[in-house]
């Protein structure tokens, strides 16, 4: 039997204390739910959270009356995907997206969100966040804070953003390359702002940084 270094076994030993206790870690969301691909009859879902969870979505075109369900297996990653197929074209849906590992680590991304399918005629939809149309509710005691901060600031930045995407993309396509850069930055910006405000309406009783 070939010998093992007490090298060897210190390194891996220091390896196994370090190592973070998946079986044990909460889940919670790490990016907000966006929809990398959605055409007249189906649309894919994409998240990510801080651990391996399975996936799944709410639907419906009610936002009272969520009751159709698609879902994922996790995959041993922390990037979520589930198809919703069989959709109408041009019409609004509404989706409230999960993630778990079990029945006492269950992530939900706070509130209703909505999209609309393309009708026929219209491109499809790629790499877009899924804009929440009704927040979750506040953590109990925290109603007062919470009316308070509307993210006001953060929802005028993604008008802001929204609006300087729009003018780049009418912009002449002499620039360089520059002009398709500075649009793939506005839409990066835009998830990134999403996902601060999800991220403070999920962690509502944290110190704001």
């Amino acid at each position: 039997m070939r010998a093992v270094s007490l090298t060897t076994l210190l390194v891996l030993a220091y390896a196994f204390v370090l190592a973070p206790n998946t079986a044990a870690q909460a889940v919670y969301f790490t990016s907000s739910p966006m929809i990398s691909y959605a055409d007249d009859h189906s649309a894919i879902m994409t998240w990510n959270t801080n651990a391996p969870s399975d996936s799944r979505v709410w639907y419906g075109t009610d936002k009272n009356n969520l009751a159709q369900l698609a879902e994922a297996p996790s995959t041993g990653t922390a990037r979520h995907e589930v198809r919703l197929n069989n959709l109408r074209p041009g019409t609004v849906y509404f989706v409230k997206v999960e993630s778990a590992r079990a029945a006492s680590s269950e992530a939900e991304s706070c509130g209703v969100r909505s999209f609309r399918t393309p009708s026929g005629s219209q491109p499809p939809i790629r790499n877009q966040v899924i804009p929440v149309v009704e927040k979750c509710a506040p953590a109990p005691g925290n109603a007062a804070r919470h009316d308070r901060e509307q993210q006001i600031h953060m929802q005028a930045a993604i008008q802001h953003v929204r609006q300087a995407r729009a003018e780049l993309q009418q912009a002449e396509h002499d620039k360089g390359g520059h002009r398709v850069k500075a649009i793939q930055l506005t839409e990066e910006a835009e998830r990134e702002i999403q996902a601060g405000i999800d991220y403070d309406n999920q962690h509502d009783t944290e110190r704001r940084q």
